[in-house]
């Protein structure tokens, strides 16, 4: 949706976007000043539309947990036992 993080900051500023002759942006004070003169419905309406902009969570297949698709699995049938017999010959 935004090609830099700084792209949204720069649409929810409006007019007071930098121009090309501005010089350096930073991009945080940008980020700062933003929030800092909004109101509490504004900074709602900006925080929905940052969710929006996420992607949704998938949830595990059945029968796996989520640290199971954060590690893997390994193609194969050893048990670990298998495994580090097989590791301890090697060294």
């Amino acid at each position: 949706m935004f090609e830099k993080p700084i792209d949204f900051v720069q649409q929810d500023r409006g007019s007071g976007a930098p121009q090309p002759n501005d010089g350096p942006v930073d991009a945080l004070s940008l980020l700062v000043e933003s929030f800092a003169r909004r109101t509490p419905t504004e900074l709602e309406a900006a925080r929905a539309r940052a969710i929006a902009t996420l992607k949704p969570a998938l949830a595990p297949e059945p029968g796996t947990t989520a640290m199971e698709h954060v590690y893997g699995h390994w193609p194969g049938e050893e048990t670990d036992e298998q495994v580090e017999r097989a590791l301890a010959e090697l060294s």
